[in-house]
């Protein structure tokens, strides 16, 4: 049996769309037209590094890294600098080490937490 080249193109076409995933870019913008809210959907879930902004003065007020719609790192930002990195193992589960910054930008605290209870001492 013979295909045309219209037909193995359109083939191969399908094939390479079934194997690409759905990825969108999502923007949105304050009614100032400053940005809000920059991330990704891969296949209709969030995924990678979300941007948040202020809508006054522009700057990032955090960054929340998903996977797979599954909220895995927060990093709060003040006045252009790191506040507070947290790492979660769900949108409202606290596991891992959470770091907190002094407005200088220096380290204020290293707290270990587990299930969203504080483990050990805080250095």
């Amino acid at each position: 049996m013979k295909y045309s080249l219209s037909q193995f193109l359109m083939a191969l076409t399908f094939l390479i769309s079934c194997r690409i995933d759905n990825t969108q870019e999502y923007v949105s913008h304050f009614a100032n037209g400053k940005l809000a809210v920059k991330g990704e959907f891969i296949n209709n879930k969030k995924e990678g590094v979300w941007m948040r902004y202020d809508s006054a003065s522009g700057r990032k007020t955090d960054e929340l890294v998903c996977k797979n719609d599954t909220l895995i790192k927060m990093i709060l930002f003040l006045n252009g600098k790191i506040l507070a990195a947290i790492e979660m193992k769900g949108e409202d589960n606290r596991t891992g080490i959470t770091t907190s910054y002094y407005s200088n930008g220096s380290k204020e605290s290293i707290t270990n937490f587990i299930e969203n209870m504080q483990y050990g001492e805080q250095a």
